[in-house]
């Protein structure tokens, strides 16, 4: 199984302002630095993977004003909201505005086949 290393900033999915600097990939797992900087939110949507489901884990690395994680029915998130694992391809979730400094996020994906 290849694995994949990429060491750039590139923009995310969205086109809401945030990029994603991939620490590695790994057929069924991703790792991701999440960059949020000033005035970015994201808004609600889903992650689908064709066939598979499709978990995330996020960790906040630092606090900033704003950058609220919001999904309903979470698999976990913790009291502070600075943690969470989601279905990404079945709970809808977003990112309020980033009213603070720039939020980076640890994020760890599993793609798992139905």
């Amino acid at each position: 199984f290849p694995v994949t290393i990429s060491m750039n900033w590139v923009e995310g999915r969205q086109g809401s302002g945030y990029f994603k600097l991939e620490l590695f990939r790994f057929s069924w797992i991703d790792c991701y630095i999440l960059k949020f900087p000033t005035g970015t939110k994201v808004p609600y949507h889903r992650d689908p993977v064709p066939g598979k489901r499709h978990y995330r884990f996020n960790i906040n690395l630092n606090k900033t004003t704003g950058g609220d994680f919001l999904c309903r029915n979470c698999i976990y998130e913790s009291e502070s909201g600075r943690v969470a694992l989601f279905r990404a391809d079945k709970q809808r979730h977003a990112l309020t505005k980033i009213k603070g400094k720039t939020l980076y996020v640890f994020s760890i994906g599993l793609a798992i086949k139905d």
